[in-house]
C-alpha cells in the first residue's frame, strides 16, 4: 500500500515535471522565433545600409563630376555640390542610425541567445531530475 502511493506521488511528480519541460520547451520555440524575427530584421537593415553606402557612393562619383565640370556656370556647380553634401551628410546620418539600430539588435539577439542557453540549461537539469526519480520509482518497484 505505502508502494502504492509512493509510486502514484512519483508518477505525479512525473507528470508535473513533464508538464513543467513542456512549456519550457514552448518558451525555447518562442525565443527561437523571435530570435528568428530579429535576424530577418537585422538582414533587412543590413540590406538597406548596403544600398545607403552605394547610394552615398553614387552621390560621391556624382560630386567629383560636378567638380570636374566647373568649365560650366560656377555658380551652379556650386549650388550643385553644396546640395550633393547634404544628401551625403543626411546619408551619413542614417547610416549611422542604421548601425546603432544593427548594435540593438545584435545586443538582443545576444540576449536571447542567452536566454535559450539558460533554457536548454533547465531542461537539461530538469531532465536529469526526472531520470533520477525514474531510477528511484524503478528500484522501489524492484522491491
Amino acid at each position: 500500500e505505502k508502494c502504492g502511493k509512493l509510486n502514484a506521488k512519483l508518477e505525479q511528480e512525473l507528470l508535473d515535471k513533464g508538464n513543467e519541460i513542456l512549456e519550457l520547451r514552448e518558451k525555447v520555440e518562442e525565443c527561437r522565433s523571435d530570435n528568428r524575427v530579429i535576424t530577418q530584421r537585422h538582414d533587412q537593415e543590413v540590406e538597406k545600409n548596403a544600398w545607403n553606402v552605394e547610394k552615398i557612393h553614387d552621390l560621391q562619383v556624382k560630386l567629383e563630376r560636378y567638380k570636374t565640370n566647373l568649365d560650366q556656370t560656377r555658380h551652379e556647380a556650386e549650388e550643385d555640390a553644396h546640395s550633393l553634401e547634404i544628401e551625403i551628410r543626411e546619408k551619413m546620418t542614417e547610416i549611422q542610425a542604421l548601425d546603432q539600430q544593427n548594435k540593438e539588435l545584435l545586443t538582443r539577439i545576444d540576449e536571447l541567445q542567452g536566454d535559450v542557453k539558460l533554457l536548454n540549461e533547465d531542461i537539461q537539469t530538469r531532465d536529469n531530475r526526472i531520470d533520477k526519480l525514474n531510477e528511484v520509482s524503478n528500484t522501489q518497484l524492484k522491491t
